[in-house]
This record gives C-alpha cells, sequence and structure tokens, in this order.
C-alpha cells in the first residue's frame, strides 16, 4: 500500500527482462560455422582434414550409413572396399557456454584399387663341363621355360637343364618364360658358350685384363689348382696369333699398337699334364696412341655463369685427363659440366688444364675470368585485368588478373617473387538451365620436354594444374609445362564448379614418361678404297677414312671379318669379285659407310669352290651308308656332321655311318674349306629304311630324269648281291641295271617298278616310281 503505481510498473519491467535472459540463455543461438574440408585418397585409404572458423569446436565424423563418432583432423579411414563412399563431418561450437548452430559438410568419393601388373624377368647362370652346359634359371613370378638350342629348336625344360653333346665352336642358347597368370607376359633369357677340344678332367682359370697406360696390357689370372700358364695375345685385325709363352699372373706386355686384342690363358694341372683348360679375354682395346700424339689439341673451352655458379665445358679432339684451378688455388679434378657452385660476389680466375691421355707432354691450357655480381630478389609488377569470360545475356565465367615478376626481375641468383601471378574469380549470372552434374574429363600431349594438358568440364568451373608435388597453378585446357624433367611424372587438375566452388572435381591424369634427349647421330664417316690385283687368286686392299674408325671386309658375300688397310683378299673368283669394306665411327656403332672394290681376275682360273658327288650317294651296304664326295679345288680341308651329332675330320673324302635309327632322316653336313678362307657347305638327306626281314631299293638323285620321251633313273640296293628286275607299266618283267634307259615313251603318266631278289635271306621290297611324259 505504500508503494506508489510508477514502482510497481519498474518492479514488472524487471521481471520481465529477467526471464527474457533465461529465455534466451537456453535456446541455442543462430550464429553459424563455416566449415572447410579437404579429402585425400590413397589406394584404398583416405584422408579428410576439416576446420571451423571457431576454436572450441568438437567434431563428430560418420562413414557412410554408420553412427556419429567424435574424430579429429585429419582423420584417416583404412581399407576401404572398391566403389562410392560417403564422409559426414559434423561441427557444434560453444561460445560462453552456449551452442552455436552445428555445421555439416558431405563429402563424396569412390575407391579405385590399383591394378599391379608385376613385370617378368628371367635371370640365370651357366656352367659347362666340357661339351655340355648347365643352365640355372629362375624368373620373378611363378612361369613355364620353354629351351632353345642354337638349331632353333624350342622345347619344355625346367631348372636347371642341361645342354649335352655340343659340337666344337660357339653356340647360343636361349630360355624363354610364360607367366603362368597372364600367357601374354614373356621373358627371355640367352646366353653363348664355347665348347673347346675335349679335356681329361677340369681345371677352372679365372682372370682379367688392365691398361695401366696407353701401351701397356697387364693380365692377372689364378685357378683353384696347382697349375702352370702359357699366355698368348692374338690381333682381332690380323687373326694371327702370337707364340704361346710361359707365364704368371701380373704379366706384362708392352708397346702394343692400337687395336682389339683377345688374350688366351691356357692352364695345366701341376699333377695330371693331361687336364688343361684356356681362358679367352675378348675385346681388349689399346687406344691408337701413336695416331693421335701425331696431331696437336683441337677443340675448345669455356665457362658458362649462371650466378652464383660457374660450369666448364670442354669439347676436345682426343682422350684427356682435366684439371681446374680456381682464383690461383691448388689444380683439382674436374671434368666437362663440371660446376662451381655458391661463388663470392667478386671477379674470379678460373684455369682448366687437359693433359692427353697418351702423352703426358701434350696439353692444352685454357684461361678466363669471371665476374659474379651480387644477388638480386625478384618483385612483383602491376595487375593487370582479363575481363570476365561469360557470355553477355546469361551464363557463369572467370575474371583473370595477371602479373609478371619483372620489377625487377631475379638475377645473380636472387629470390624469385613471392606469391601467384595469376588470381582468378567467377563471375556472371548462372542460367535457368544450368545444370548439376559436375564432371571433368581430360588428356595430355608430349612434345620432347614440354607436356600440353587439354581438359573440359560439365561447367563452367575454375581450374588449377598441379604436376607431381609442385605449388598448383592457375590454368585452363591447353596449359604447357615446359622443361619437365627426365622420369615419371603425373599432372593433377582441380576443377571447382562456378555455381558452388566449396565443391571440386580432381582429375588425376595417368603418369608418363620423360625420356633423355636423344642426340644428333654423329655423319658417317667418309672412306677411300682401292684394289690392286696379285697373283694366285688374291688382292691386296687400301683403304682410309677421315674419322677414327673400325673396319671390316667381306669377299663375295662371305662372312665379315675385321681387316685393315692393306689387307690380302685370296680365294677370288676368276671374273667378276665383290669386295665390300665397311667403317664403323669409333663410339658410334650405328654410324656406318660401306663402299665396293670390286676386282675382275680377266679369267684367271679361280673356279667358284663346290663339292661334287655320284649321282647315287650313298652307297648303302645292309645298315650303313656311305657318302663320297669331292671339291674342285685342291688343299680342301672338310669335316662332316651327321644330324645334330658333333663335326669330325673326313679328309679322306667319304664318311661311313653305321646302325641308323630305322625309318629317320639323316642329314649328313659336309664342310669344305680353304686355306684362304673360302668356305663352302653340302648337305645329304637320305632316309634309312634298313630291316633284317627285307632287302629295299633306293632312287637316287632326282628320282627320274625326263629328256622327251625318254628318262633315265638311277637306283642302288642295300643287298649287293641283289639281283634286280624292273616292269614298266604293263610290260612283262625283266632284269635291270642303273643307270636304267627308257626310251620311245608315250605321253602320260607311266608307272615303274623295281623288284629285288635278296641274295642274304631276307624278302625283296618292290620300290614303285610313277614319272610323267608330256606331248
Amino acid at each position: 500500500t505504500f508503494l506508489e503505481m510508477s514502482d510497481v510498473q519498474n518492479f514488472i519491467k524487471v521481471l520481465l527482462l529477467f526471464a527474457t535472459g533465461l529465455a534466451s540463455f537456453a535456446q541455442p543461438q543462430t550464429a553459424s560455422l563455416t566449415l572447410t574440408n579437404a579429402i585425400r585418397i590413397s589406394g584404398c585409404n583416405v584422408t579428410l582434414t576439416f576446420s571451423v572458423n571457431c576454436p572450441l569446436t568438437d567434431f563428430c565424423c560418420k562413414l557412410d550409413d554408420g553412427l556419429f563418432i567424435p574424430c579429429t583432423s585429419p582423420a584417416t579411414y583404412y581399407n576401404l572396399a572398391e566403389g562410392g563412399h560417403k564422409i559426414s563431418i559434423k561441427a557444434q561450437a560453444f561460445k560462453f557456454g552456449r551452442p552455436l548452430r552445428p555445421a555439416i559438410a558431405d563429402r563424396n568419393f569412390t575407391i579405385v584399387k590399383p591394378v599391379i601388373v608385376q613385370p617378368l624377368v628371367v635371370q640365370g647362370r651357366v656352367r659347362s663341363s666340357g661339351n655340355s652346359v648347365t643352365a640355372t634359371f629362375s624368373a620373378t613370378k611363378p612361369a613355364t621355360y620353354q629351351c632353345e638350342d642354337d638349331n632353333g629348336n624350342y622345347f619344355q625344360c625346367s631348372s636347371p637343364h642341361t645342354f649335352s653333346k655340343l659340337a666344337i665352336g660357339t653356340h647360343r642358347i636361349s630360355i624363354q618364360a610364360t607367366a603362368k597368370d597372364d600367357p601374354t607376359q614373356t621373358g627371355m633369357y640367352a646366353f653363348n658358350v664355347t665348347v673347346r677340344r675335349p679335356t681329361v678332367g677340369q681345371i677352372s682359370v679365372d682372370g682379367h685384363h688392365t691398361i695401366s697406360s696407353p701401351n701397356k696390357l697387364t693380365l692377372i689370372f689364378s685357378t683353384k689348382e696347382d697349375a702352370t700358364f702359357r699366355c698368348r695375345i692374338i690381333k682381332q685385325t690380323t687373326s694371327l696369333p702370337s707364340s704361346w709363352t710361359t707365364c704368371s699372373s701380373g704379366i706384362m706386355y708392352n708397346d702394343l699398337g692400337c687395336g682389339l686384342y683377345n688374350a688366351e690363358i691356357e692352364a695345366t694341372s701341376t699333377s695330371n699334364p693331361s687336364i688343361t683348360s684356356i681362358l679367352t679375354l675378348q675385346q681388349i682395346v689399346i687406344p691408337c696412341c701413336s695416331r693421335v700424339d701425331s696431331s696437336p689439341f683441337q677443340g675448345r673451352a669455356s665457362v658458362t655463369v649462371n650466378a652464383p655458379n660457374a660450369t666448364i665445358n670442354v669439347d676436345l679432339n682426343k682422350p684427356f685427363t682435366l684439371t681446374c684451378k680456381l682464383n690461383g688455388g691448388p689444380q683439382q679434378p674436374c671434368h666437362d659440366k663440371f660446376t662451381y657452385a655458391n661463388l663470392a660476389v667478386k671477379n674470379h680466375s678460373i684455369e682448366i688444364i687437359a693433359t692427353s691421355n697418351c702423352d703426358p707432354t701434350d696439353r692444352l691450357v685454357y684461361k678466363t675470368s669471371i665476374t659474379i655480381g651480387p644477388p638480386v630478389d625478384g618483385g612483383w609488377g602491376p595487375w593487370n585485368d582479363i575481363p570476365c569470360s561469360a557470355p553477355p545475356t546469361c551464363g557463369l565465367g572467370v575474371a583473370l588478373r595477371a602479373r609478371h615478376c619483372n620489377n625487377p626481375a631475379p638475377k645473380n641468383g636472387g629470390k624469385p617473387c613471392k606469391g601467384r601471378g595469376i588470381t582468378q574469380r567467377p563471375c556472371g549470372t548462372p542460367c535457368s538451365n544450368e545444370t548439376r552434374v559436375f564432371s571433368i574429363t581430360g588428356y595430355y600431349q608430349i612434345s620432347g620436354s614440354t607436356v600440353q594438358v587439354f581438359f573440359n568440364a560439365s561447367l563452367p568451373a575454375l581450374y588449377t594444374c598441379r604436376l607431381d608435388k609442385n605449388t598448383p597453378v592457375v590454368c585452363s585446357s591447353g596449359h604447357r609445362f615446359r622443361n619437365v624433367g627426365v622420369g615419371k611424372h603425373q599432372i593433377q587438375v582441380i576443377a571447382r564448379p562456378l555455381i558452388n566452388t566449396r565443391t571440386r572435381k580432381v582429375l588425376k591424369l595417368q603418369r608418363f614418361t620423360i625420356d633423355p634427349p636423344t642426340p644428333p647421330p654423329p655423319s658417317p664417316p667418309n672412306v677411300t678404297a682401292s684394289a690392286q690385283v696379285f697373283n694366285n687368286c688374291s688382292a691386296k686392299l687400301t683403304f682410309s677414312a677421315d674419322v677414327k674408325v673400325t673396319f671390316r671386309c667381306r669377299i663375295n658375300m662371305r662372312p665379315w671379318e675385321a681387316c685393315s688397310s692393306g689387307y690380302i683378299a685370296s680365294g677370288l673368283h676368276s671374273d667378276n669379285n665383290e669386295i665390300e669394306i665397311e667403317a664403323t665411327t669409333t663410339g658410334s656403332p650405328s654410324t656406318k659407310t660401306t663402299v665396293r672394290a670390286d676386282v675382275n681376275l680377266s679369267g684367271q682360273a679361280c673356279p667358284l669352290l663346290e663339292i661334287k658327288h655320284p649321282t647315287c650317294n650313298p652307297t648303302i651296304v645292309d645298315d650303313s651308308f656311305t657318302f663320297t664326295f669331292e671339291a674342285n679345288r685342291p688343299q680342301v680341308e672338310y669335316t662332316c656332321r651327321l644330324n645334330n651329332k658333333p663335326a669330325r675330320s673326313c679328309n679322306e673324302r667319304n664318311v661311313t655311318y653305321t646302325n641308323p635309327k630305322r625309318k629317320k632322316t639323316q642329314t649328313v653336313a659336309v664342310t669344305a674349306s680353304t686355306t684362304s678362307g673360302e668356305t663352302v657347305s653340302k648337305e645329304f638327306n637320305f632316309t634309312s629304311k634298313y630291316s633284317k626281314k627285307f632287302c629295299q631299293v633306293y632312287v637316287c638323285g632326282d628320282n627320274v630324269v625326263v629328256n622327251g620321251n625318254s628318262s633315265i633313273v638311277h637306283f642302288t640296293c642295300d643287298d649287293p648281291g641283289a639281283t634286280l628286275n624292273c616292269k614298266l607299266n604293263r610290260r612283262r618283267i625283266q632284269p635291270c641295271v642303273s643307270p636304267l634307259q627308257l626310251t620311245n615313251l608315250s605321253p602320260g603318266t607311266h608307272r615303274l617298278q623295281i623288284i629285288p631278289k635278296c641274295a642274304r635271306k631276307a624278302k625283296g621290297r618292290k620300290e614303285i616310281i610313277e614319272f610323267t611324259i608330256n606331248s
């Protein structure tokens, strides 16, 4: 009653304000959070990075249809199944103890399991013993194997496999592997092996060579057993070996001429002198110092400055050793493209000394001075605005701003400008029918060290491109990455649609490889050649080249052999002879020049080497057969080989083989060789039909030789005492001998039967021949 009305009104206002404050404290604030996130996919694992604009925030994450669980950034999910997935992030922040409105973001992604194709690599080693070679091999994945001998025959095999009964000489053997899980994957392992003359027992020699100075060769070798040694040197251009000399490990050969050499080391067991082994060291190169020393140093030396570094460039005409001296200091070894790094800001003097490897007194000295200026850091120039690319009516586009690092440009090792040279922002007005499906496709093109990338998105978008792990740059379709280094690389294109720049698509293009640049091939050498006729079917060849080369010669399509100027070509024909001289540039095997120096001996008695033999060859007696042959030249050496058996000497001009496998074609290869190196081979094929129950007739040569209305037939029987009878068509049987001549035959097909009557206790098996007489 003591309160006035104004006091009551003030009290009611206080109560209303207090109630309003309680209500506002109990309800969440309407202020929203800004949630940013990024996702990275690595195989079957996904890492999500996220943050909000409020530091006091709790996060919960959900994968696909699971439950929200507390999480922190970065959150990683491992071993996800292949296919599409969805990750949801919920951020709940509190301010002064009061909750703010939660922020939720969803990210969709796809897991694609990589397909790893393991390459198929075949490895192996070989061990020879006498005329047998054992190959042990394996592959990087399960595989089946096929072995190939030097006759080109493939057959199934497994490791280890032994190739036995090899002929004396060099053989090439290959092992081909085929992957069991992918028959299209194959691998190959090949090796060469040389079978030498057979020895009793075994002894192994290991060794190598060193060249201590240009014309001094040292041989180092050893055996596991006690042995004595003999050595000799063979120059490949002459193929004339030096005589065997007693030697020991460390033997030195002085003043060898330049060229290619082979060294042979023969070890003889001390306990058993019949056990020997020969080690051959091939392709020993002795540099041609005498020829190089006769000409002075030619070429150039220079220094390229790229502050604060300096690079030395040297191009000389012969082998050399390089030393360099900086600012009068001590000499130090250097080489072409040698770089002095981080030089001080001042003037520097550089001295380059090139010393010939063949003559230490032959030197070339180059002196120069360079200046390293102070480093200048780069600075940005002014921004240049590029108008919006959106259509004038409706549609989205990009507005760009660009600037250049030229105010000033970095110099003398100064730092480049920091930040981006191009910025972009969306612009324009979206059309009402703008699609909401966003995707991106692209490809790339390689030209040398430049890679150009092309891409296209289903909606107008902002693009950034990234090469490997470098900083992303603003780009558009057709962007070029220049001066890409040698090796494997990958380009990523990140596209953000203009209608919603929060979402993005990442296009990872297929990995590519930049190969090192191929230097231009050197020009082929210029070769001059001439031939002078000698007696005894030979000629002397003289030739030269304008650069350092190695020569090979070939006479009348015979095998190539190493040669040098003054080479004597022997075993020539009586008329025109084709002589080819091939010059290969040293250090560049693919650069070659071939010239001709043909020789015509104008009728000298030099017939072509050939092998002659009787019409009925071989001569067959029971289960053995004898081949007879003769060359048309004197002083000829013969070797014979039956099927794949080792070759043997047959200088008696006939060879006999017994007990051949029945009903199998036998092949006898006869090789005739002259002392001049001319070689010719001839093969005789023969099918053995021997049987103890029968005597068999064999037709010689080309069966029947037809000449007009007559024919001649050559035949023999494996029973020398058999009586032979013949029947032509339906005529009477009558005795006959080889060669059988048939005359006055009418046109058409004729049938001749040769019927043997055996002398031994066996039945005669007749031979039937059909031939045609044309009108």
